[in-house]
């Protein structure tokens, strides 16, 4: 487990390009990362982080949201294993709504090379 906090006056142009409400605030990001690295080589490494982030601005309302990702690392490619990990990771979202899982992820499936 590893915790992050990184803060700054200002959000890097790239974070601003697609989001114009950002420029020139000051922001301060929060993460942890999870890993488990387990023993049994036929059960797979699983990494997640989840960030919050918050940028400010004199006189106006703070912009917040939270992020993250997860993603597995099989020793041994099962596509049973790695439809089961995204079919868990889709039902921990639904839960929330539709509003939480991307669009650009929607159709996302696993391949073993």
């Amino acid at each position: 487990m590893n915790f992050s906090r990184v803060q700054g006056d200002r959000l890097p142009p790239p974070a601003s390009a697609a989001r114009p409400e950002l420029a020139g605030r000051a922001f301060e990001a929060m993460g942890v990362s999870l890993v488990l690295h387990p023993l049994n080589p036929y059960v797979p490494t699983v990494h997640m982080n989840i960030r919050f982030l918050l940028a400010t601005k004199p006189q106006t309302e703070p912009i917040w949201w939270f992020g993250g990702g997860m993603d597995m690392t099989p020793y041994y490619g099962f596509a049973k294993d790695a439809r089961h990990f995204h079919a868990a990771c889709r039902h921990a979202l639904e839960v929330s709504g539709p509003s939480t899982i991307p669009a650009s992820n929607a159709g996302v499936t696993s391949t073993f090379i």
